[in-house]
């Protein structure tokens, strides 16, 4: 069962190239974190109803998690999915973005605090890099700007959100 997941989530990262690995791993322990606890249900005592409640809190919670980003994303790949069509004799796909970090700030009233955290899957460039591998998965990624003939490369900075 474990090598059919790590087969499958590695297929399915190869061609989807949309999230990172911890959303799909936490998405497996979803999954087997709940069954679990059903299966711990049904093999004691029927009327042992906290366990049945732990797993389906965490199926609950776990599952708004996972899913809180996809809408987000959809919204971006309509705005981006027009702009692929002028760019479609482009081999290459280049993050020219790097720099550019975006940071998300929490405010904690409690304490009077302020927490400001760099997302990895939030990066304007990252998400515009995987919803074009998306758009168009024969496209190369570049790790590094090493294309001599620059007309071939899709620079991230041309792609507008």
């Amino acid at each position: 069962m474990a090598g059919v997941y790590a087969f499958s989530l590695l297929i399915s990262g190869w061609f989807q190239q949309i999230e990172e690995m911890s959303v799909r791993l936490m998405a497996a322990s979803n999954i087997c974190l709940f069954f679990s606890f059903l299966i711990l249900y049904f093999q004691n005592v029927n009327s042992d109803k906290l366990i049945l409640r732990v797993g389906s809190l965490f199926f609950v919670f776990l599952t708004l998690y996972n899913i809180k980003d996809p809408g987000n994303y959809l919204e971006n790949k309509n705005k981006i999915k027009p702009q692929m069509a002028k760019f479609s004799h482009k081999k290459y796909l280049y993050n020219d973005e790097k720099n550019k970090v975006t940071t998300t700030i929490y405010y904690f009233p409690i304490i009077d605090k302020t927490l400001k955290y760099p997302h990895t899957n939030n990066q304007k460039g990252k998400l515009k890099e995987s919803i074009a591998g998306t758009i168009n998965p024969q496209i190369k990624w570049l790790k590094y700007d090493t294309v001599q003939d620059r007309s071939k490369v899709l620079y991230t900075s041309q792609l507008k959100l």
